[in-house]
């Protein structure tokens, strides 16, 4: 039996608090031009909310859009707790229950 499988929709969300690298090198006392040379950023966004609330309003047009997901796939450095998997946070903060849900844990450039 073959199954079939597809992503039909993904969401973002971006923190709406940015923090530059000029910013940064007068924390970390470097010069704007060292963090960029060694990063490539020039601006990152800051949270100040949970990866389980932030992951809910990435996702929660697209659940308005098309209905409940059949299952939720979390993929975030950040849990918010080991056990139980993080992703039932996710689904606990859409208003959800009963959908199978999983995370992979990853480092943001392994998981790429």
């Amino acid at each position: 039996m073959i199954s079939r499988c597809k992503v039909v929709a993904t969401g973002l969300y971006l923190p709406p608090n940015i923090q530059t690298s000029s910013e940064l090198a007068q924390r970390i006392d470097r010069s704007e031009d060292w963090i960029i040379s060694r990063t490539g950023v020039e601006q990152r966004h800051i949270a100040h909310e949970h990866m389980d609330v932030m992951a809910a309003k990435a996702a929660k047009p697209i659940v308005e859009k098309y209905g409940a997901p059949d299952c939720i796939i979390n993929a975030s450095l950040t849990p918010v707790q080991l056990i139980p998997d993080s992703s039932v946070f996710i689904q606990n903060e859409l208003g959800l229950t009963g959908i199978p849900s999983w995370s992979v844990h990853a480092t943001c450039l392994s998981f790429l």
